[in-house]
């Protein structure tokens, strides 16, 4: 049991003990304290364990962990820490081994999305704590480097910055606004590359494929102008010409119709608000699991991916060429 689930009791007991003048219970509440502690220290040396993380949770001793970390004895966290990060490192070494195709992601165990079939626009929405900015880099880190990124991060770069160099909430309004120009100025290039070459798609010619990639969708809109009008364009005008969008967002709040139409891979995370997940189509929202992230694809599975409450070094895969942004 953890020490802290006494501490009520042993000051309730001094309070009462002090107020009402009976100072034995005083007293018998910091014996009771005291005899707690050493006890405690006396039987420091844990009972072995097996600790195991799945797409199911994590387990120990074949039993599942309690819901909330905070439970979990320092041991179990400690070991717990060890085994996600040769998790983590095990699961990108096996994506630099796979050949995808160029719009293809890991987005958890066992499961492989393609945003050009299922998309071609993404709409990733989970509260603070939910594993939003660590499913994108899984995502991100999992794509071929034969995909283009341009990268917009609301959250100061902390999310997107090992992937390129995004413009950020904190960048110049001037740079901001340049960003979302150079978007519309990019569809209205390729518009004419195809006519150039008689062809109806880009897929049909040797562009590579743009991912435009928004984290906090929210904040951007609220903050430039420009946002809307060029996701907007990129949403309604992006799939014949190469140029895709992943937005991730807190909440559907914020987001306009215009744009949300057209984000048909929609996917959705623990602790998701009710009325969002009704908002987007889902009909159930997934639970929070200790241990590891939990999402939904809506009108798909449900999947899990490795997520902890702390940072987590985001490795790029050696053998793929690195995405630049595009200019």
């Amino acid at each position: 049991m953890q020490m802290v689930w006494l501490i009520p009791s042993f000051a309730m007991g001094i309070f009462f003990g002090l107020t009402s003048g009976l100072w034995q219970m005083a007293v018998m509440s910091g014996l009771s304290a005291l005899i707690a502690v050493l006890l405690r220290f006396r039987g420091r040396k844990s009972k072995p364990f097996r600790l195991k993380i799945n797409q199911r949770g994590v387990f120990i001793n074949g039993k599942r962990a309690p819901k909330y970390m905070r439970l979990w004895r320092r041991e179990w966290r400690e070991e717990y820490a060890r085994q996600f990060e040769q998790l983590v490192a095990g699961l990108q070494q096996e994506l630099s081994k796979t050949s995808f195709e160029p719009l293809s992601f890991v987005a958890g165990f066992n499961l492989e999305l393609n945003l050009a079939d299922l998309g071609p626009h993404l709409f990733l929405v989970g509260p603070t704590g939910s594993g939003k900015s660590r499913w994108l880099q899984l995502v991100l880190g999992s794509m071929s480097g034969e995909v283009e990124l341009l990268l917009a991060d609301y959250k100061g770069g902390v999310t997107l910055s090992p992937f390129g160099e995004p413009i950020t909430d904190l960048s110049p309004k001037e740079e901001r606004e340049a960003f979302w120009s150079s978007l519309s100025e990019l569809l209205e290039e390729r518009e004419r590359y195809l006519v150039v070459q008689g062809v109806g798609r880009a897929s049909e010619t040797s562009l590579k494929p743009v991912v435009v990639v928004v984290d906090e969708l929210a904040h951007a809109l609220r903050e430039d102008r420009g946002a809307l009008s060029a996701l907007s364009a990129v949403a309604a005008r992006g799939r014949s010409l190469g140029v895709h969008l992943i937005c991730a967002s807190q909440s559907v709040s914020g987001v306009p119709r215009e744009l949300l139409v057209n984000l048909n891979l929609r996917v959705i995370l623990a602790g998701v608000d009710e009325v969002d997940a009704l908002q987007l189509g889902a009909k159930t929202r997934p639970q929070r699991v200790a241990g590891v992230g939990v999402g939904q694809v809506i009108g798909g599975p449900e999947f899990r991916f490795p997520f902890r409450q702390v940072p987590i070094q985001v490795q790029q895969h050696s053998n793929r060429e690195q995405p630049q942004p595009v200019r």
